[in-house]
């Protein structure tokens, strides 16, 4: 058997859509519309006290290449600004722009200081005495009162500020911003022309004190010249002659010195040949010699004459003799040649030896002059360097005075003003159209908010989706709202509402009719293994339309040809007994008590196949009689009597009638109303249920408002599914 299962505690949240906002919306419409209105005449009415208040603003731009009074010296003045992007430059202009000096200068240009009006004193000036109101003007801070009106807004990557003033006269508003800009374009004017007086005095200062160093570095120059005699030729020419000197005679001297050292070697050599004459035609003094040379060629051709007459004549041939004569005299050449060139050699070497001694000593006194001419040099090119300087700053700044005295008659400016201020056309506060329009949004945005807000905190269940996420149960359909329907289809039904209970018999093809025949076939389909027979209408509170719902499922069960019985067992609010116009004198408290057999309190009614068994006197222990023996027999016999048995109950949580006959029947249909069940009461009832072991078929909902998009658009649709239209067309068009 199954069994809808719920956890007490459990709690669910809905995840909101559009199609939500818009059915909680047009449902609290009312609360919305409330809202939007309060906000809507609130923020109106606030509008319309508002004092207008009017803003006026005049523009200033920074012009960054200011004329420099010196470039190559060191400023004279500060310079208001070192480059394009310096953040700390317009840091500081923006400071200078609010600064009290710059407001104080607009309270005095505009004589704002002996303005009562401005002051707030108007009203002591006309009221007041002459004293107090001129205590009352020494005591004001008139640049303070300023300072609240004034606004400086920088133009983000421009050198433009903006100088803005508010105030409820627009044409203070205008003046405030135009004095102030004025004031601002002559402070930059005069702190630029107290630069320039102050280089001024500066340049004259140093111009005489530059006048007497370039007369006392060109006297010293003079006296240094004339004492070197340094006047006719510069001492960096004498220098450069001495340098000349002192390179020839270094190269004379090192051949010189190369020489002596050759010579002295050869000097060696002989003084060993003369020891060892053998050797003495290896040196190169002697047989490079040309006498040596032709002696040696003569010697040659002796020696070969010599030995050819000695073999062809021998020895004492006259012949021989004078070729060995030839040879002896040969000889002594040789000798003589040696001596020659051995004393060649010798003076060579004291030549040299001079040569060297002169050529040092010269060496000695250039250098040393050389050295006394880079002395004096250093003292000269420090006179002279002295003087040039000097002549070159008195130049400078010469030229830098005059130009300064230039850049005072120009009176340049690196602030212009752009745009002045203009008579505002109209106030900025308040902005009547954007503040109502903000009101209007808020307000909207207020109202449904509140309206989610409400729909959110309203616990009661308002949809299937509910029925069978939160409380597990099964949803078997749903019945529309009779007022709805009625509205729908005319007057004509506004008669039928007068007995509501009886509009399905009244009105068989109508929407009403045909959801209650989709709960009957859907209750009917749960009872294909075990068919159920005996049925059980309740709900958790009282006036959630139990009774209707009980006589309409009856209605359309007995139209199917079923026999079919209503049971009214609500002993404690009966009202079967009037919705058919029966008699209360006899039912089921006569059975119970043994007054009456159960044929004799059954009634008929006008409904073919439907009978009615009312309650009959109210008992003082309803619990009591249902809980006794015989009502179980009666409900079995019952059972065994019609084809279906629908008990019309009393609400849930109330009472405990309805947990006693739930555990009698075969299953229980619960009854939520929609938008008024609450989900406590709901929760509490299917665990009282679940504790008497009741079968819980499902749940329907009731008053389901078919106009209302959340409703009509889902239900309609899942009505569809099973071809269930009526054919009633103002019933259909309600859907």
């Amino acid at each position: 058997m199954p069994q809808s299962k719920i956890d007490k505690d459990s709690v669910s949240f809905k995840s909101f859509t559009l199609r939500d906002y818009w059915d909680i919306t047009r449902k609290r419409r009312f609360i919305v519309l409330s809202v939007f209105s309060i906000v809507l005449m609130s923020v109106a009415a606030y509008v319309i006290k508002i004092v207008p208040i009017y803003q006026s603003a005049a523009s200033v731009v920074f012009e960054m290449n200011e004329p420099r009074i010196l470039n190559d010296l060191q400023d004279v003045m500060p310079q208001t600004n070192t480059g394009y992007n310096n953040r700390e430059f317009y840091e500081t202009e923006f400071r200078i722009l609010q600064s009290r000096m710059m407001l104080e200068r607009v309270v005095r240009r505009l004589g704002l200081d002996k303005d009562p009006e401005f002051l707030g004193l108007k009203e002591l000036a006309e009221k007041g005495t002459a004293e107090a109101l001129q205590a009352a003007i020494e005591s004001a801070r008139p640049a303070d009162i300023l300072r609240l009106k004034l606004k400086i807004a920088p133009i983000r990557d421009s050198r433009v500020f903006l100088i803005q003033y508010l105030d409820t006269d627009p044409m203070r508003a205008m003046q405030y911003a135009n004095a102030h800009a004025q004031a601002y374009v002559e402070y930059n004017l005069e702190r630029r022309m107290d630069g320039v007086r102050t280089a001024t005095k500066w340049l004259n200062e140093q111009l005489g004190d530059l006048k007497d160093k370039v007369e006392f570095s060109e006297l010293a120059l003079y006296e240094f010249k004339k004492e070197h005699n340094v006047l006719a030729q510069t001492l960096d020419e004498r220098n450069d002659l001495l340098k000349k000197d002192i390179e020839q005679t270094s190269s004379q001297l090192v051949d010189t010195r190369s020489r002596l050292l050759s010579v002295k070697i050869s000097m060696e050599e002989i003084a060993k040949a003369r020891k060892n004459p053998d050797i003495m035609e290896l040196l190169p003094e002697v047989y490079k010699s040309s006498e040596y040379q032709a002696y040696k060629s003569l010697q040659v051709n002796l020696v070969g004459q010599l030995s050819m007459l000695t073999q062809k004549y021998g020895d004492k041939h006259p012949k021989v003799v004078e070729v060995v004569g030839q040879l002896d005299t040969l000889k002594q050449r040789y000798q003589k040649t040696y001596e020659d060139i051995f004393n060649g050699i010798e003076s060579e070497y004291k030549m040299l030896l001079s040569t060297e001694r002169e050529l040092q000593k010269h060496l000695q006194a250039i250098s040393s002059e050389s050295l006394e001419i880079n002395k004096n040099a250093i003292e000269f090119n420090k006179l002279k360097r002295e003087n040039d300087n000097n002549n070159r700053l008195y130049g400078l700044v010469m030229g830098r005075l005059k130009e300064t005295d230039l850049t005072g008659l120009i009176r340049s400016n690196s602030i212009r003003i752009i745009d002045q201020a203009e008579l505002p056309l109209g106030p900025v506060y308040p902005q009547v159209d954007k503040m109502l329009m903000i009101a209007a949004f808020v307000g909207l945005i207020a109202g449904v908010g509140l309206a989610v807000i409400l729909d959110f905190l309203d616990n009661t269940v308002k949809s299937h989706e509910e029925l069978q996420k939160d409380f597990g149960l099964t949803f078997l359909g749903f019945i529309p709202d009779y007022s709805r329907v009625a509205q729908t289809q005319g007057k004509k039904q506004q008669l039928i509402l007068k007995n509501r209970d009886l509009y399905v018999y009244e009105n068989q093809r109508s929407q009403v009719a045909e959801c209650a025949r989709a709960i009957r076939t859907n209750i009917m389909f749960m009872g294909t293994d075990h068919p159920i027979r005996k049925i059980l209408v309740a709900s958790a509170k009282p006036e959630e339309g139990k009774t209707s719902i009980a006589i309409h499922l009856a209605t359309v069960t007995a139209l199917s040809g079923s026999r079919t019985i209503l049971v009214d067992t609500d002993m404690r609010r009966p009202r079967l007994h009037r919705v058919f116009g029966m008699g209360s004198e006899i039912g089921i408290s006569n059975y119970l008590l043994g007054e009456k057999k159960l044929t004799e309190i059954t009634q008929k009614t006008m409904i073919e196949n439907l009978d009615v068994l009312t309650c009959g006197p109210i008992p003082p222990s309803p619990a009591e009689l249902l809980h006794s023996e015989k009502f179980k027999t009666m409900v079995e016999e019952l059972g065994r009597m019609y084809d279906r048995v629908i008990f019309d109950s009393p609400p849930i949580v109330a009472v405990s009638d309805s947990a006693i006959l739930s555990s009698l029947v075969d299953g229980v249909v619960l009854v939520v109303k929609s938008g008024r069940t609450p989900k406590e009461m709901l929760r509490e009832a299917v665990i009282q249920l679940h504790s008497a072991n009741a079968r819980i078929l499902g749940a329907l909902m009731n008053s389901i408002d078919l106009q209302s998009r959340s409703y009509g658009y889902y239900y309609g649709y899942y009505y569809r599914q099973y071809g269930l239209y009526s054919q009633d067309t103002k019933a259909v068009s309600s859907s």
